[in-house]
């Protein structure tokens, strides 16, 4: 199908006549494929991204309808609205700040592997859960500070895992050495 579709692709290019096809036909053809493809985005992928949207907010809603969002995220919203009267922005804008931050630090140890973004991911995770402990009361805090950490290592288990290289074994053959040896001298 392929071979057949680069043949009459590289025609249509050259524009050598094919038979059958009048000589506006290559631009008729032309329009239909952008047609089918037009249809196809608004039949087939606008809706199949809005449900996928829809499914995320979803999980997301019940994500921080959870007990254990609220054990985690609220000592750490609390401890930045009480931490940044000071600063010139609002408390609302400190609190999205560190969401954002942490989503790319999340994304960036994850995808691109890079050694710095997995530093500070492990340091967004140290204050994260050092936030928790010191906006939890007494009697909850270590137990507060460990479901911090749970939450933490499991959106670390993509971030920080290892990656495969591929294995290099240098093995030397004794024949060749002496000959680059040889040729060396």
């Amino acid at each position: 199908m392929i071979e057949w579709a680069a043949y009459y692709w590289q025609r249509l290019q050259n524009r050598q006549i094919i038979p059958g096809l009048p000589p506006w036909g290559p631009e008729a053809l032309a329009i239909a494929g952008l047609l089918i493809f037009v249809i196809f985005v608004a039949r087939i992928v606008i809706p199949l991204l809005r449900e996928l949207g829809a499914l995320i907010a979803g999980g997301a809603e019940w994500v921080t309808g959870t007990a254990a969002f609220g054990i985690v995220f609220r000592p750490v919203h609390a401890y930045l609205q009480t931490h940044s009267s000071g600063l010139p922005v609002s408390a609302e804008t400190v609190w999205w700040t560190w969401w954002a931050f942490g989503i790319v630090l999340l994304v960036l140890a994850t995808f691109s592997g890079a050694h710095a973004a997995r530093i500070g991911w492990l340091l967004y995770g140290a204050a994260a859960t050092a936030m928790v402990y010191q906006g939890t009361a007494e009697p909850a805090r270590q137990v507060a500070a460990g479901i911090a950490v749970l939450w933490w290592l499991g959106f670390s288990l993509p971030a920080l895992r290892r990656k495969r290289m591929p294995s290099t074994v240098i093995a030397y053959v004794p024949e060749l050495l002496s000959d680059r040896l040889n040729d060396q001298r």
